[in-house]
Parts: C-alpha cells; structure tokens; sequence
C-alpha cells in the first residue's frame, strides 16, 4: 500500500511538473522570438548553447562520470551532434520566419504522434491513426495556403532583420525571389527540421546506451554543440552590436529552462505512461501558445510585428492539430 501511494506521489508530482515547465518554456518563447529580432540567428544560438553547456558541466559532470569513451564513441556522438544541430538550427530559424505560435504547433509534436502519422501514411495503419494523420496533414496545409499572416510594410526591404548571418539573408531573399512569404518558408523548413529531429533522436538513443545514458549523451551533445559553434559566434561578437541588456537574461534563462525541461521529461518518463506524456508535452504548449498570442492581440496595438499575429488559418490549424 506504501509503495502504491509513494508511485502515486512521483505521478502528481511529474505531471505537475511537466505542465509547470512545458507552460513556462513556451512562455519564454515569445520572449525569445522578441530578442531574435535584434540578435544574429547564429550568435544567439551559439550563446544558449554555450549557457547550456555550463549548467550541463557543473550539474551532469559527463566527464568525470561514466566509464571512459573509446574513438569510435567519440565519432559517434560528433555525428549524433551534427545532426543534432542542424535540427536546433532549422528549429531557430523557423522561430524566427513564423513566430513562436506557428512554431509551437509544428514543432512541439511527440515521437510518438510524428510515428503514428508517419506509419499511417506509409502503410496505412488502423482508422484512429489514420484520421490523426488526416488532421495533421491538414493543418499544415491550413498553415501553408490559408495563414495570411501579414508583416509590416516598414519591414519589407529586411525581413530577416539587418542583423542577422549572410546565410539566413539568402535563404529570406530566396522565398522573396519564389514569392513565398516568409512563414511559409518557416513551416516547410520546421516541417523537415521534425522529421530530421526524429531520425536523430532516434539515433541518439542508440548511442546512448552505449556511453552510459541519455543524460550524460546530452551534455557530450550539447558541448560539442557550442564548440562547432564558436568561431561563429566570434565572429559575430566582433563585428556587430550586440544588446547585452536584453539578450544576456533571455539566454541564462531559455537555457535554465531547456536543461530543466530535459530532466523533468526523463524523471517524468519513469514514472508515467509514455503516452500522457507525450499528450502533455503537446498540449499546455499547444493551448499556452494560443492564449499567449490571443493576450498579445488584445493587449498590443503592433501585434503582428512582435509575434506573427493571428489569423484565422493558424487558429484553424491549431483545432487540426490539436
């Protein structure tokens, strides 16, 4: 009976916490949307890794712990890593180009939802999932052909904002040369950086088993993120203005939360059902994102230029999706 009430405890408390941390973090996305506008797209993502790398180092001790890695485990975290961020570049990129709302209902889906969708699809599972995959497949299409989500016309010439890497200037100017407004650029590349990040993290946790676990696999992961990093951001630290004021806190803080977030979500898998969690995890994202953008509507006179306000596509999209 003990046991029982002790397994019911950690229940309580995972899902609270997992609610707790899943509502905060998608809070601090709209902050992190607001900061991007003034900071390089490369610069900013060099720095939450680098922020997250500290935590993981002091908190986690990958080093230190753990047997000790051979050559060929070193190649294949490097590997994992690159993939890894590649998959947290297009992720920045795409909350850059559609706003944190868009970007939440694209990319806050679970392995298991993305599988079930991608199952059904290719082998034409049961009727459950096939209906789940029919609505995810028509909320991208409500984002792609029925979200006219305008942008100021101050901000035309651009888009991309003056301070951001030559890379992401061209990739602006090639949707502008196609005729694509920019958030539909960003969902078509959120929509592959998800599928990428699913085969990477299926690949992650292969290597994981071999090092030790997921945990200590991440902060390798993370580490080596801020080192491939890091001649980028030098470069942008040298050569454009840089505002401390507001980046330096939205940086301790995104990253603070996403390492939490990380162990909540392992400490929450041991004790709940794969699937409340994965419901959870999409869910207070999915509904916080929306109520954030519906109080930023009526709140904020210049809505459409902090957040890439609402239409009624993206509200369509978030009933599919949901």
């Amino acid at each position: 009976m003990e046991f029982r009430t002790s397994n019911s405890r950690k229940e309580v408390w995972s899902v609270g916490a997992i609610i707790g941390i899943k509502f905060v973090i998608t809070l601090c996305m709209f902050w992190v949307y607001e900061v991007l506008q003034g900071v390089s797209l490369g610069f900013f993502l060099f720095g939450f890794k680098a922020c997250s790398a500290v935590i993981l180092l002091l908190w986690q001790k990958p080093f230190s712990r753990g047997s000790r890695l051979t050559k060929q485990q070193w190649l294949r975290i490097i590997q994992v890593s690159f993939v890894s961020l590649v998959c947290s570049a297009m992720w920045l990129t795409g909350l850059r180009l559609c706003g944190a709302l868009r970007s939440t209902l694209l990319w806050d889906h679970s392995d298991i939802a993305i599988l079930a969708v991608l199952n059904s699809i290719l082998s034409c599972g049961s009727h459950s999932k096939s209906r789940g995959a029919i609505l995810f497949i028509l909320g991208t299409i409500a984002l792609l052909l029925f979200d006219n989500d305008q942008v100021n016309i101050s901000t035309v010439e651009h888009p991309d904002g003056i301070h951001n890497s030559i890379i992401v200037h061209i990739f602006f100017w090639f949707l502008s040369f196609i005729g694509v407004p920019d958030h539909k650029g960003g969902v078509v590349l959120l929509i592959a950086g998800v599928l990428l990040s699913l085969a990477q993290r299926s690949s992650q946790k292969r290597v994981a088993v071999e090092i030790g676990g997921s945990k200590r696999l991440q902060a390798f992961v993370i580490i080596i993120h801020s080192i491939l990093l890091l001649p980028w951001g030098m470069v942008n630290l040298f050569s454009s203005y840089t505002p401390w004021s507001s980046l330096l806190p939205c940086l301790i803080i995104f990253s603070l939360l996403s390492v939490l977030s990380f162990y909540i979500d392992s400490f929450g898998g041991q004790h709940i059902d794969a699937c409340r969690v994965a419901l959870l995890s999409s869910l207070i994202p999915f509904v916080t994102a929306l109520g954030t953008s519906c109080l930023l509507v009526y709140y904020t006179k210049d809505s459409i230029d902090i957040h890439h306000g609402l239409s009624m596509g993206v509200v369509l999209a978030f009933i599919l999706l949901f």
